[in-house]
C-alpha cells in the first residue's frame, strides 16, 4: 500500500493528485481514505515487488498483478488507487479509477474477489468503512461522509 501511497506524491502522481483536488477531495481526504496512484508504467509494481521478494503466483492471486501467459503487468496502471478495508480497519483489497479521460477502458477496476471478503460484509464505499471527516474553517464544522455502496 506504501507504493500507492507514495506515488501520489511524485511528479508522475501530481496529475492524479490535481484530478482529486479538482473533484473536491482536499489533502485531508486524501490522506484519511489513503487515496494513492498507481503510476503510469505497466510493471513498475511487479518489479518492485519482486525485487522485495513477493512471488509472481501470490501478487497474481492477490489482484495486484496479472500473469497472462508469460507476460506479467500491474493490474493498475495509471490509476487513482482506493484501498478497500475490513471493518477492523485492515486492507483486503484495491479499486483504480482512471482520471485522465480515457474512454477504451473500464472506468473502475475491482480487487480479485476473495470468499472471506465479500462486498456485502466488507460494506463497500470509497474506502470501505464510513468515515467522517470534520473540516473546520472560518469557525464553521462541515461535516462530509463520503458514501459508494
Amino acid at each position: 500500500m506504501k507504493f500507492y501511497l507514495n506515488n501520489i506524491n511524485t511528479a508522475d502522481g501530481s496529475k492524479a493528485r490535481e484530478y482529486l483536488l479538482k473533484r473536491g477531495i482536499n489533502e485531508t481526504i486524501i490522506k484519511e481514505f489513503k487515496l494513492g496512484y498507481s503510476g503510469s508504467s505497466k510493471d513498475t509494481f511487479y518489479k518492485l515487488a519482486t525485487n522485495k521478494g513477493w512471488d509472481i503466483e501470490t501478487l497474481n492471486k492477490l489482484g495486484l498483478i496479472n500473469k497472462v501467459n508469460e507476460n506479467v503487468y500491474d493490474t493498475f496502471i495509471n490509476r487513482v488507487v482506493i484501498p478497500i478495508e475490513n471493518l477492523k480497519g485492515e486492507v483486503v483489497g484495491f479499486t483504480g479509477r482512471i482520471f485522465n479521460g480515457e474512454d477504451n477502458t473500464a472506468k473502475y477496476l475491482k480487487y480479485k474477489r476473495k470468499q472471506k471478503y465479500l462486498k456485502k460484509v466488507v460494506c463497500y464505499l470509497i474506502i470501505i468503512m464510513l468515515k467522517i471527516i470534520f473540516v473546520i474553517e472560518k469557525s464553521v464544522i462541515v461535516l462530509k461522509v463520503i458514501w459508494m455502496l
